[in-house]
């Protein structure tokens, strides 16, 4: 029964960093969006067109990330552990939602 609880809490563990490291990622994908949104705003305009397309590359590692979080999730059982990163998941991605809108915005073609 020890071994049992051992592996069991082992296996609990794994998911938990399955689901943060691409929470990390998701954060870092939006300070990247970020960047590129001062690109579009404040450099210069032959480079647009590049801050838009890190955004957009950008945009996509973030919503990916987001996938694998929910995705993994499912498999955690600490009902509060998995509803502050559900949180979390949801608000970056609406985050990145809101900061790519705003940054395309300002693409001038």
């Amino acid at each position: 029964p020890e071994e049992k609880a051992a592996r069991a809490q082992a296996i609990q563990e794994a998911f938990r960093q399955a689901a943060l490291v691409p929470l990390g990622v998701a954060r870092d994908a939006l300070q990247a969006m970020a960047l590129g949104r001062q690109v579009i705003a404040g450099g210069n305009p032959n480079a647009a067109s590049d801050g838009a397309a890190g955004v957009l590359a950008a945009r996509m590692a973030a919503r990916a990330a987001v996938y694998n979080v929910k995705i993994n999730l499912g498999s955690i059982k600490d009902e509060r552990f998995t509803a502050e990163l559900k949180a979390e998941a949801d608000r970056l991605e609406t985050e990145a939602d809101a900061l790519e809108a705003e940054a395309l915005k300002l693409l001038k073609l």
